[in-house]
């Protein structure tokens, strides 16, 4: 494994460190507050960054991290174990003005992307009081290590946490992290992805209590719906542990909202399907409609193959819908749920796309 390629990005690009790198990555390096959570906490001084510089060189792995072709930062590989088909990468650091951006995402997917073409596990060794990278490495889908002795991996035990990331996992992560719902259109209508600002429109589309027969809730007040759009528009359940798509169907005629199609894909991998339409649209095949667009997409960008939908054994309307696109039923939850002084069965049907 090559462990200095060139990586590009859409904003960064990692080339390897050389000697005549010095001065301007000591002078990115050179601001206190970037080390203050580390464990040298004094890097920003030339004769500790030196150190820092030549473990670098030596080590055969590092890279400067450039943005319009100025040095922002660094990172390395280092700890190659081919027989345990891991490496490390870790000694990052990125100047201020690049936080809480874009930037460690993109350093972090171009570095992993290009080693999980080669090894299978990933470390990071992050300072026990460095919180900030602690966080970034929990976001990514990193996993930390109890006991990081037997990995071989050169760290404190008493000044670093290890983290570790699995090919598999961070697939799975960079789909979530790096996410774009999109804009969808059939014949009759253009699917919208969910946002404050459709709360006016789907707070009147909720509104007809007909349409709450079958489901645990009433209709809410406006502010109930924009907050429910604020947690739909961020893509992920508040547990994190499923991607939410939620979209809008604006009908192309009247520019009106007339339907909801919601998605939910939990960490298995399992894909879940809810749909709700105007009672005045009902009867069009408008479901029908909206729903096929949402199985294409589903199936040539995400690569899902198999989708599920619960209902309620007394909703004959959504049985006979699931029935017309191809499901089949699969389950009968008996006490599924109990609202509306009742309790409510349901069915499981299932999809393969």
């Amino acid at each position: 494994m090559n462990l200095q390629p060139h990586l590009f990005g859409s904003s960064l690009r990692l080339r390897p460190l050389v000697e005549a790198d010095f001065s301007a990555l000591f002078q990115a390096a050179s601001d206190p507050l970037i080390w203050e959570q580390h464990p040298d906490r004094e890097r920003y001084k030339k004769e500790r960054f030196e150190l820092y510089f030549r473990s670098g060189i030596d080590s055969g792995g590092a890279f400067v991290i450039l943005k319009n072709d100025e040095i922002i930062g660094s990172s390395r590989y280092t700890e190659l174990n081919p027989t345990k088909s891991s490496l490390e990468i870790g000694y990052s650091f990125l100047t201020r003005e690049h936080w809480g951006k874009h930037f460690n995402l993109e350093l972090k997917t171009l570095m992993l992307d290009y080693a999980f073409e080669n090894i299978a596990t990933a470390y990071f060794v992050v300072g026990a009081n460095n919180f900030r990278s602690q966080a970034a490495m929990i976001k990514i889908g990193a996993v930390k290590i109890d006991h990081f002795d037997s990995i071989h991996i050169k760290a404190d035990p008493k000044t670093s946490v290890v983290f570790e990331i699995k090919k598999a996992q961070w697939q799975l992560q960079k789909r979530d992290l790096l996410f774009h719902q999109p804009t969808l259109e059939s014949p009759r209508f253009i699917l919208e992805s969910i946002t404050e600002v459709h709360s006016q429109e789907i707070h009147q589309l909720y509104s007809n209590p007909e349409l709450h027969l079958y489901v645990p809730f009433e209709p809410g007040s406006l502010e109930e719906q924009r907050q429910r759009c604020i947690r739909w528009s961020k893509r992920r359940s508040p547990s994190q542990n499923e991607l939410w798509l939620n979209w809008a169907a604006r009908e192309k005629v009247s520019q009106q909202i007339i339907s909801h199609f919601q998605v939910s894909i939990d960490r298995r991998a399992q894909v879940s399907i809810g749909y709700l339409v105007a009672k005045e649209f009902h009867r069009q095949n408008y479901a029908s409609e909206g729903l096929c667009e949402v199985f294409k997409y589903l199936k040539s960008q995400l690569g899902v193959r198999e989708v599920k939908l619960w209902s309620d054994t007394r909703n004959i309307a959504s049985h006979a819908l699931a029935t017309k696109l191809g499901f089949k039923k699969i389950e009968h939850i008996q006490n599924a749920d109990f609202f509306k002084g009742a309790s409510s069965d349901e069915f499981v049907f299932l999809k393969h796309l």
